[in-house]
């Protein structure tokens, strides 16, 4: 690294300390300041220039998509090295900059950090609705995962994840019941009006107090479990059902009888390491559902909002 671009990135650096003590965002020094990181010719854009590109990004909520592909690349370079715990050093420095902020597959979002007594009561309302309605709900995805790991909400996370489970014998009982569940709870007016008409294959509801919740089917034939979008029938059925429940502080959530394999399928085999550039892949998902996929044909792509 040439000794400008050395002061550019203690510069950029100096300024970030000083945001770090005031929250104020001056646009007009994030433009200045990015758009002499930009100048830096590619062939200097060491892993320092990367780091310093992508905190100041967080540090004003600014180019989502590239931000996260960065941390990305960061973190992967750093578990190939066998450094991550350098790479939480770092993470700690992108929390403190995003100042209750998160950012992940959805851009830039409220962290859930601190919000786990309100998220567990949204979640425990509308388990409670679901039930009600017929429809056993478990713990799902990141919110199941945050659970098992870490016996909470995951600081880092943007919202909820709710599975559903549907009866039917054939994935086509399945599906009607899906559409008439959701035709039901849209009546109600329990889910996001705007979210619906995006043509997702899952659902979401806005809790009482704010909590996002994503509400994804699950079914169960020839004793194989289907939860979308993860988890293909690759699970005994066993592994679900009977559910279990785990302490939240609004009181219990079902969870899978065994949840391990259910995180393994939508996490990879180390999904007990925190990983905050994590990113689903709905491509692949669409893969392993094809079934399920058109059955849909409405619904020409996932929405992930």
């Amino acid at each position: 690294m040439s000794e400008q671009v050395r002061a550019l990135v203690a510069e950029v650096q100096g300024h970030l300390e000083t945001l770090s003590a005031d929250p104020g965002r001056d646009e007009a020094l994030y433009d200045d300041l990015r758009a002499r990181l930009n100048d830096v010719p590619s062939e200097e854009r060491t892993s320092a220039w990367r780091r310093t590109s992508v905190l100041l990004d967080l540090a004003f909520r600014k180019r989502a998509r590239r931000a996260h592909a960065q941390l990305s690349i960061i973190r992967e370079n750093h578990r190939k090295a066998d450094t991550l715990d350098r790479f939480d050093v770092f993470w700690a420095r992108c929390v403190a900059l995003l100042d209750g902020w998160t950012l992940g597959g959805h851009g830039y979002r409220r962290a859930l950090r601190d919000q786990g007594p309100a998220v567990w009561a949204d979640v425990a309302e509308l388990t409670a609705l679901l039930d009600a309605a017929g429809h056993r709900a478990f713990a799902n995805s990141g919110t199941l995962l945050g659970l098992v790991r870490e016996g909470d909400v995951i600081a880092d996370d943007d919202d909820a994840d709710l599975g559903v489970l549907l009866p039917g014998g054939t994935l086509a009982e399945v599906v009607a019941a899906w559409a008439d569940l959701r035709a039901r709870l849209a009546a109600d007016g329990v889910t996001d009006a705007d979210f619906e008409q995006r043509n997702a294959l899952h659902s979401k509801v806005i809790g009482a107090r704010g909590t996002r919740i994503d509400l994804f089917p699950a079914w169960v034939l020839e004793d194989r479990a289907w939860v979308w979008p993860h988890t293909a029938g690759d699970v005994p059925a066993a592994a679900l059902l009977p559910l279990a429940s785990r302490e939240t502080s609004a009181g219990t959530v079902p969870v899978p009888a065994e949840p391990e394999p259910f995180l393994e399928s939508n996490y990879g085999a180390a999904w007990r390491r925190p990983d905050p550039t994590w990113e689903f892949d709905w491509a692949r998902a669409r893969t392993r559902f094809p079934d399920f996929v058109a059955a849909h044909p409405e619904f020409a792509e996932d929405v992930t909002e």
